[in-house]
């Protein structure tokens, strides 16, 4: 590849080792054309045996053939890309690796329209949505579609266009029941200067203070929440209402565990079929459960609690006698 050309400085860096030759260019035009850019030539490395990737018979003679092309786009994650003269694997040519760090966008999906299915049983007793389809039916009768795929998607908009109208759409996610509307006001403000604060200082300043002041609020009406819970709990257990004593303390207490479906054998192997998990959970408890020590029955003869009873059944018996 050679010594980098000031034309080339668009396609390669400035560490090339050699002459450039006709495969050379014909390379330099490749990456022209397909927008790309020779990593090799981009760093600079300590030692010369990290530059060149092929070795001459005789090892006096070494030159740089091999190379990493990467998009123009992704040049900015590239943090390093060398020739590996430690790896053994008996061959004129040396490995390349290259150090990429990317970092992802998040896939925005868009959101799909779906009826709310709790209210299903509303439709048992409503005559909303039988009228809604009778007369899409006729709109689609008075003008059929020509084939099938056509028929087959007018009668699937009918039957969710009616499921949306009528049964409402599905809610989203529910915001925490204990945040107050002050502490709402306070994050609407705080999103609506997220976006004014990089080029103006003062809003910036704002911005963190608005964050400080989130925290605060929700952290009281967490406090809040706490003791309303608390209040009702303790009603509850005057009044003799178990059933609200026990919600109360899970909401509370009750955190999100997630299901566990993987577990480990005894050789630390992970079991993934449902029926090697649950053979896996028996033996568990199985070793757990069943100690294999034996019991000494004299020491439990002995132990305080056993005579503790005997003590207990001699009183009571005495007891009798007398009366």
């Amino acid at each position: 590849m050679g010594a980098n050309k000031l034309d080339d400085r668009e396609v390669m860096g400035p560490y090339g080792m050699g002459e450039r030759n006709e495969r050379g260019e014909r390379l330099i035009d490749f990456c022209y054309v397909n927008n790309l850019f020779i990593t090799n030539t981009k760093f600079k490395q300590a030692k010369m045996s990290r530059c060149w990737t092929w070795e001459a018979p005789g090892g006096t003679v070494h030159n740089q053939i091999d190379y990493i092309l990467v998009n123009k786009r992704l040049l900015c994650s590239m943090k390093n890309s060398r020739a590996f003269p430690s790896a053994d694997i008996g061959s004129d040519h040396q490995l390349i690796m290259a150090n990429i760090k990317l970092k992802w966008k998040k896939n925005h999906q868009s959101r799909i329209k779906k009826p709310d299915l709790q209210k299903v049983q509303m439709l048992q007793h409503s005559d909303t949505q039988d009228e809604v389809i009778e007369k899409k039916w006729e709109q689609l009768k008075e003008k059929p579609p020509e084939t099938v795929e056509e028929h087959w998607s007018k009668v699937k908009d009918i039957i969710v266009d009616t499921s949306l109208k009528v049964l409402g759409r599905k809610p989203g996610r529910q915001r925490e029941k204990w945040l107050s509307s002050n502490t709402f006001q306070m994050m609407e403000e705080r999103r609506r200067f997220n976006s004014l604060r990089k080029g103006n200082p003062e809003m910036a300043k704002h911005h963190n203070y608005l964050c400080r002041a989130v925290k605060r609020s929700a952290k009281k009406d967490k406090e809040a929440y706490i003791k309303s819970v608390c209040s009702e709990v303790r009603n509850a257990r005057e009044q003799n209402k178990v059933r609200v004593v026990y919600e109360g303390i899970r909401k509370i207490t009750s955190k999100y565990a997630p299901q566990v479906r993987l577990i480990k054998n005894e050789h630390d192997k992970v079991l993934t079929e449902p029926e090697e998990v649950k053979i896996r959970w028996k033996e568990y408890f199985d070793k757990l459960y069943n100690d294999p020590n034996e019991v000494d029955e004299d020491v439990l003869a002995n132990s305080p609690s056993s005579r503790t009873k005997k003590s207990c059944h001699t009183y009571k018996r005495m007891r009798w006698l007398q009366l």
